[in-house]
């Protein structure tokens, strides 16, 4: 915050603080494609039987995984206030 003010090295703080929630947001995110998959494997070895085997709920759990690897791998941010 004294980096605003001054107009020192904001830009360098901005990026550190991205990284981190950057971070956060992708160990999040992999706990939850871990999750999908998890959820799809065994509905797999139940042989599809049960509430949770049904096909529109296994299809969004493969959509969700997807979404995220794609998410993970694509994703760049850069310094908006870049001087």
């Amino acid at each position: 915050m004294v980096a605003i003010s001054r107009g020192n090295g904001y830009c360098e703080e901005e990026d550190k603080m991205r990284k981190l929630r950057e971070e956060k947001l992708m160990n999040i995110l992999t706990i939850v494609q871990d999750l999908a998959e998890g959820w799809m494997a065994l509905a797999d070895i139940r042989g599809e039987k049960g509430r949770l085997s049904r096909p529109l709920l296994l299809a969004f759990a493969g959509l969700l995984s997807v979404v995220i690897i794609v998410r993970v791998r694509n994703f760049e941010g850069q310094c908006r206030y870049a001087m």
